[in-house]
């Protein structure tokens, strides 16, 4: 998969995943300018490696229409995988995915692992829209600058679905001019 989105990237193009299930020990890394979409649910991303399922690796990136599942203990103590990661890009945009977490391998003690996705530090005018984040051993969406000083801003999180994390459906620290529209986040160890 990695190869074709290195081709797409070259061409500002596209990847699209055929029904079927897709196991993976790499993380899959999304380039500048590039969609990587699928028909539905029916295209499953199996990820079994520590680190993180798909790290978003440059800005003007698509995700849609797919599912990851972040296989049961996946990852050893201090890389528990998130689904995706993404820090420092602009307009990102995720939809209409399901991502389904591992709860079986206990808290690693660092919010920034375990998260269903998770907008670091530096993003902006992103959009996480109509997905499923569900069973994550931290938050379902988390929208966090780690550093302390390089904000999270302009993030829209609209129609989400994050249910039964183990601790925020979603997340915002340090996140600022966000908008949050019509999401159901119920389950969850805080809220």
């Amino acid at each position: 998969m990695n190869a074709a989105l290195v081709a797409a990237a070259a061409v500002n193009g596209s990847v699209e995943l055929l029904e079927g299930d897709y196991n993976t020990v790499l993380t899959i890394s999304v380039a500048v300018n590039v969609t990587l979409k699928a028909v539905g649910w029916g295209a499953v991303i199996n990820f079994n490696a520590g680190g993180n399922a798909i790290t978003i690796a440059g800005d003007n990136v698509k995700l849609r229409d797919f599912k990851v599942v972040i296989v049961a203990g996946a990852g050893a103590g201090g890389t528990r995988p998130n689904c995706i990661y993404a820090t420092a890009r602009t307009n990102v945009e995720i939809t209409k995915l399901w991502l389904y977490g591992d709860q079986t391998e206990a808290d690693d003690g660092d919010d920034a692992r375990q998260n269903g996705i998770l907008f670091d530090t530096n993003m902006a005018y992103s959009k996480i829209a109509f997905c499923t984040v569900e069973n994550f051993e931290r938050n379902g969406v988390n929208l966090e600058d780690t550093s302390e000083g390089d904000e999270v801003i302009y993030v829209e999180v609209e129609g989400n679905i994050c249910n039964n994390n183990l601790d925020d459906g979603i997340r915002l620290r340090f996140a600022d001019f966000c908008t949050l529209t019509g999401n159901t986040c119920q389950g969850n160890g805080n809220g």
